[in-house]
């Protein structure tokens, strides 16, 4: 199908319809369709008809969650693919648009690159819309210098050899009142930031420019500022028929329960022995990083796990992590961190530049809340 494309060709889909699973559906039917060589490498432009939310893969659903709001009126939910990390983001019809990117190596080398050079693109593309004071703050974060306010993100995650990123876009302030309220923002989610609410925080490129850009002028943004970055040029076409088709057969089993509760603290700490102790720590470096962990009576580690708005891959290897950290006591931080170490030792880890520190600051302040409570 696309046999006569050279390597500095990419596609670019122009609004596409979407939802939180549909996202998600969407990202697993290109990897697999591009795996088997029948489309391109490319970019796909995302708008919103209906408000939904988009979770991290590592955040806990049940403390960022208000699971029961969210049903109460509807609004979809859905935990993003494997290893895909970042905070709650808002698909919300006026306030987001989305840009997905499907690439291999030939594009992003490593994950690092992916962030960096789609970081970049995304700040030429909001100084053509009119942001002039855009700049890309590592690893995902793309602001106005001057207020502080978000104008976009980019979260990444690798399968197969191909990198997926998922572009989060705010050309204006949200329509909806409840996805706020729905979504748990933890404090320290600002410590490092000029902006210290949400309500702050929101309104992208309408709160600097007072003009919000229309779907066509993203796009047009979009197609100059990538296409610039990443060297390459763009064909404009629509996503495939059979894309579309394993969209909608892998967006049905992104509502599992199994992917949905993938880290959730109810259902690994829902009953909690008489003798043991419970505790979430919290630690912001470039990203938050937190714990939960359950401590026996000797203050041993009995069972931990990571979360937060971080990204990591191989998933496999954090939870070998996690696994190696139980059995060490709540007060022997050396050995934690040894332990930490390893993963990073490991010729295919990588994380959005959290250190093995950062994940120690997050359990260590997990055990001392788990000692300190009752």
């Amino acid at each position: 199908m696309f046999k006569d494309w050279k390597s500095d060709e990419m596609r670019f889909a122009l609004f596409t319809k979407g939802t939180a699973t549909r996202i998600l559906g969407m990202s697993i039917a290109s990897i697999s369709l591009r795996m088997q060589g029948k489309i391109p490498n490319g970019i796909s432009i995302w708008y919103f008809s209906e408000p939904s939310i988009s979770l991290g893969y590592f955040q806990d659903i049940d403390t960022d969650i208000d699971l029961e709001l969210a049903k109460k009126h509807n609004i979809e939910i859905c935990r993003r693919l494997e290893g895909m990390g970042g905070g709650v983001i808002f698909l919300d019809p006026e306030g987001f648009m989305g840009i997905g990117i499907l690439a291999d190596k030939t594009i992003f080398p490593t994950m690092e690159e992916a962030f960096h050079k789609s970081g970049a693109a995304l700040t030429e593309m909001y100084k053509i819309l009119g942001v002039k004071d855009a700049k890309y703050y590592p690893p995902d974060d793309v602001r106005a210098e001057g207020s502080g306010r978000k104008m976009g993100a980019v979260g990444v995650t690798e399968v197969g050899g191909l990198y997926l990123v998922n572009s989060s876009n705010f050309p204006g302030y949200i329509k909806s009142d409840l996805l706020p309220q729905i979504a748990r923002i933890p404090e320290e989610k600002w410590k490092d930031k000029k902006i210290k609410s949400f309500g702050e925080y929101q309104g992208g490129v309408e709160a600097e420019i007072g003009h919000r850009p229309d779907p066509f002028e993203f796009a047009s943004a979009a197609y100059k500022a990538f296409g610039k970055v990443f060297g390459v040029k763009f064909r404009i076409q629509d996503l495939t028929e059979e894309e579309w088709e394993m969209c909608e057969d892998f967006a049905v089993r992104a509502q599992s329960d199994e992917h949905m509760f993938a880290v959730s603290s109810k259902k690994r700490f829902g009953k909690i022995p008489p003798d043991h102790k419970y505790g979430i720590g919290r630690y912001k470096s470039g990203k938050l990083v937190e714990s939960r962990v359950l401590l026996d009576s000797k203050g041993i580690i009995k069972d931990m796990f990571f979360a937060g708005d971080f990204y990591a891959k191989p998933v496999p290897i954090m939870r070998e992590m996690e696994e190696s950290l139980k059995g060490v006591s709540a007060k022997d931080d050396k050995t934690m961190l040894e332990k930490i170490k390893v993963a990073y030792q490991k010729p295919n880890w990588e994380t959005s530049e959290i250190s093995p520190e950062d994940f120690l600051k997050a359990l260590v302040a997990g055990c001392k809340a788990a000692l300190e409570s009752g």
